[in-house]
């Protein structure tokens, strides 16, 4: 089974954002703060780095190490950290601090295992795009499951304030996921939705998912024509319009 994450664009569209911001190089100790099924760990580890996967949630946790035996994984919550202070040279935290109750807490044991100059990547959603956050919740509930939302998302200085109480500086920041891209995730939500009749509570749930299904095969299709159309969207449009994603590149002094 490959990883449904691979055929999702509201994931696939932070891939060159996280290759390009946070630049994992071999020898790297990376963590990948809220890792869900694995799919950035098994990204990261790709350029030579040594990635470690920490989740709340153990069915995703026990999925992850199914789809990716030879990698790091362990049940943790971002709130308590079971590592050293300064254990890493770089923390990706992407789609993960809109699900903590707590954030500052998050972010300060994020913070607190980063080593000094350490680099951290953040993306959180950003309710002040065009759809505001209507798209971003379709199929989340609200009062239940790990991928319940305590808030829409953060505007620049909302992030930009709660990493800065933690001791981080910002470096460089993106918006993405404008127009076109945000509408199709929303399409793609809504047919998960239409098959499987169940909100999407957990990442877990994606195991349910038929990948030879014809909705999936549609999917694949299209997938990189709109992976291009992001691109492009990002390039023409971020400066102008603010996007549905913050990807933020923060290090530790």
């Amino acid at each position: 089974m490959k990883n449904p994450l691979k055929f999702s664009i509201a994931t696939r569209i932070r891939d060159r954002y996280v290759r390009n911001m946070l630049k994992p190089r071999k020898g790297d100790d990376i963590l990948d703060a809220g890792c869900g099924i694995g799919y950035y760990c098994e990204f990261l580890s790709d350029s030579g780095a040594r990635v470690c996967g920490i989740d709340i949630d153990k069915e995703a946790i026990d999925m992850a190490k199914g789809l990716y035996p030879e990698l790091n994984f362990s049940v943790c919550s971002a709130g308590n950290i079971a590592f050293k202070d300064s254990s890493f040279d770089k923390v990706l935290c992407t789609e993960l601090l809109e699900h903590v109750e707590d954030d500052f807490r998050a972010v300060k044991e994020i913070c607190r295992v980063t080593k000094p100059d350490g680099l951290i990547l953040i993306t959180v959603p950003c309710p002040e795009g065009i759809f505001g956050s209507l798209i971003k919740n379709i199929g989340h509930s609200r009062d239940e499951g790990f991928e319940r939302h305590f808030r829409k998302g953060y505007s620049l200085e909302n992030i930009k304030a709660l990493c800065g109480s933690n001791g981080l500086k910002l470096l460089n920041y993106r918006y993405s996921m404008t127009f076109f891209v945000e509408i199709y995730m929303g399409f793609t939500k809504f047919i998960y939705l239409l098959l499987r009749k169940a909100s999407f509570n957990k990442q877990s749930d994606l195991k349910n998912i038929d990948e030879h299904s014809f909705a999936m095969k549609l999917n694949r299709l299209f997938l990189g024509v709109f992976l291009g159309v992001g691109a492009t969207e990002d390039v023409l449009l971020s400066g102008i319009i603010k996007g549905h994603m913050l990807i933020l590149l923060f290090v530790k002094k």
